[in-house]
């Protein structure tokens, strides 16, 4: 069954409130009472759009469970000096505001915390590198 974008973001806020307190707190941006990994107790903001989310659930993770676990290991990891989660492309990024800065982008490591993928050319004149 086809899920749609608002679908998906009513789900978000539901599971998101199984371990925490979340609420959409302006357009974009939903804010979330949790005790990160340490037990402290945090106050975090996603800024992300329903499309954005639809996006993170279909495109990296390919379904809804994986793709709320990373966002809950996220929040729990969130580094104490950043309060925000910052969706920017297909990644949710540590920030201290709403937007990401520009030193950061560069950085943006995956769950390994290895940085993205590399691109690859096929074709060359050597036939070792064909596939």
């Amino acid at each position: 069954m086809m899920r749609t974008t608002d679908a998906l973001w009513e789900q978000l806020l539901a599971a998101l409130n199984t371990w925490a307190c979340a609420a959409v707190t302006e357009p974009d941006r939903i804010t979330v009472k949790f005790a990160d990994n340490e037990r402290r107790e945090r106050t975090a903001t996603i800024a992300i759009s329903p499309s954005q989310w639809d996006e993170y659930v279909s495109i990296p993770w390919g379904e809804f469970k994986s793709a709320i676990e990373s966002l809950q290991r996220r929040l729990l990891e969130l580094p104490t000096q950043d309060n925000f989660l910052v969706y920017h492309n297909y990644e949710l990024v540590p920030s201290l505001s709403a937007t990401i800065p520009h030193e950061r982008v560069g950085s943006i490591v995956n769950e390994d915390g290895e940085s993205g993928g590399r691109w690859v050319a096929f074709g060359s004149e050597d036939p070792e590198s064909r596939i």
